[in-house]
């Protein structure tokens, strides 16, 4: 019996909500930082540890492969380029001497966390 009523509830969704396979990050190309940091600082904990989707966010068709990312207003059907240019874009972004997280250090030809 109470096999049978744990199986009822999870056929009927019973107090269990809804659970995406992967951690989705719509993006816009403009703000490719601030969005996604949005994105981690509203997820939980748990999500951290899904694997990313990224997609346009245009597109009715979701394909769930290890990484997704979704760059608003724009349709793209990411067989791995999507995926390349977001982290292209974000290293970018993050390297920027604007953030003062990392610096160029001439003598070496290297980039490191800058010292504060």
């Amino acid at each position: 019996a109470q096999r049978q009523n744990l199986h009822s509830l999870f056929l009927s969704g019973g107090g269990v909500e809804s659970v995406n396979p992967c951690l989705i990050l719509i993006v816009r190309r403009e703000n490719v930082v601030g969005d996604s940091m949005e994105v981690l600082r509203k997820s939980k904990n748990v999500d951290y540890k899904k694997p990313l989707k990224v997609n346009d966010a245009s597109s009715a068709v979701f394909h769930f492969i290890v990484l997704q990312v979704i760059f608003v207003g724009e349709e793209a059907v990411d067989a791995g380029g999507v995926r390349k240019e977001f982290f292209l874009l974000i290293m970018k972004e993050l390297l920027d001497p604007k953030y003062g997280m990392f610096r160029y250090y001439e003598e070496s030809r290297l980039i490191w966390f800058a010292h504060k």
